[in-house]
């Protein structure tokens, strides 16, 4: 047996073991999937997809053979709905695997953005829509970040219970900050190697939202990757929005379950942000505000220019993808629009100048100009 990690209760599923499973024997049908959709052979897709259905259930699967079953037969809910058909109107008995595939792994019943690229395949196993190198790319950018973010989830866990004046905290920070900083960096590869226009056109298409059970479910895309966790513990859980706070209601359910367990307790703890402003109020000056202290704001004003950075990338290329004369759709899939991702990077710009006019009456003690943290906004 494999040995598997466990937090709070929930086990965390090896990626590297789940990309090398096959438990549907749908290496060679998903190696011609985007042929299929070149072709606009809903037939086809249709009779693939029927075909690696399992007969028998899923009950003889472990954990991690649910979580690549569900992989495989992603790509074919997402290509069939890109063709204008429900998968489970067309395929009898879809529907019901697809629940017990979701019960059995805590997730939603298809497929999301961690299936799609943190569990998927590489070389010539990897599952496409397209087959075009810049899908191979996304995806292989995606699980990079992915990779990164788990490890930012891990930091942000020891970070929510630190203090600002303990000398762990701005080592935390930094750490933070380097992992945010993979996303910048994977950013910067997208917007060099991937035409928003194939995006927008080609690939945006294949994560349209399918019907499962009743309800509605959004494709597999970038909306869903949990960055409004790291958000969370270092401004959001008190200084976010009705916007924000919708968002990211609306895409925890996408999360890994060892992911998304963290939420209760980071969305009602003080922020990063309203910690270290509680804690700088304690001193009249910077002169007076212990080394350490200082050191916890130097790295979270750091933290928060990482996002910036990021998330001003991302925000001119969603500008490019969405763009009507280039893209065929205002929003992402799962509804997030650029006006979101604008509002989104405004809030964090905010949380800077908050901050920074924090750090300011510390040097000019006599001088206020902008109202203290602490306060949701």
């Amino acid at each position: 047996m494999p040995s598997v990690q466990v937090v709070h209760g929930e086990v965390i599923c090896d990626p590297a073991r789940i990309r090398a499973l096959d438990p549907l024997s749908a290496d060679g049908v998903c190696l011609r999937l985007p042929e299929m959709n070149a072709r606009k052979d809903v037939g086809a897709i249709t009779r693939a997809l029927a075909g690696i259905l399992p007969s028998g259930g899923v009950s003889a699967f472990s954990e991690e053979d649910c979580v690549a079953a569900m992989r495989d037969l992603g790509g074919f809910l997402g290509s069939l709905k890109r063709h204008a058909v429900q998968p489970v109107d067309a395929v009898p008995g879809l529907e019901e695997v697809l629940v017990e595939l979701g019960r059995r792994t805590r997730m939603v019943p298809r497929d999301t953005v961690h299936h799609y690229s943190e569990f998927n395949p590489s070389g010539p196993r990897r599952r496409m829509y397209t087959g075009d190198p810049q899908e191979d790319c996304l995806i292989g950018v995606t699980q990079v970040s992915l990779t990164q973010l788990s490890g930012a989830v891990e930091v942000c866990r020891r970070l929510s219970v630190s203090d600002p004046g303990q000398a762990e905290f701005p080592v935390l920070l930094t750490e933070l900050a380097e992992k945010i900083g993979s996303f910048d960096v994977a950013m910067r590869d997208v917007a060099r190697k991937i035409d928003p226009s194939f995006f927008g056109r080609e690939l945006r298409p294949y994560f349209e939202d399918i019907q499962v059970g009743g309800a509605t479910y959004a494709g597999p895309a970038g909306s869903q990757v949990p960055l409004f966790l790291v958000d969370l513990v270092v401004w959001a859980s008190d200084h976010g929005s009705e916007e924000f706070d919708e968002f990211r209601r609306d895409a925890a359910p996408y999360a890994l379950p060892h992911l998304r367990v963290h939420l209760p307790a980071w969305e009602r703890a003080p922020s990063a942000v309203t910690k270290v402003s509680r804690a700088l109020a304690g001193y009249r000056s910077i002169e007076t505000t212990p080394t350490v202290l200082r050191d916890s704001a130097g790295a979270l004003a750091a933290t928060l220019r990482t996002l910036v950075l990021f998330r001003g990338k991302h925000l001119t290329y969603a500008r490019k993808a969405y763009n009507g004369a280039v893209g065929l759709y205002e929003a992402g899939s799962g509804g997030g629009t650029v006006d979101l991702l604008r509002e989104i990077l405004d809030l964090t710009r905010h949380n800077i100048d908050l901050f920074a006019g924090s750090l300011s009456e510390r040097e000019n003690p006599r001088k206020q100009t902008r109202r203290p943290l602490g306060a949701s906004g």
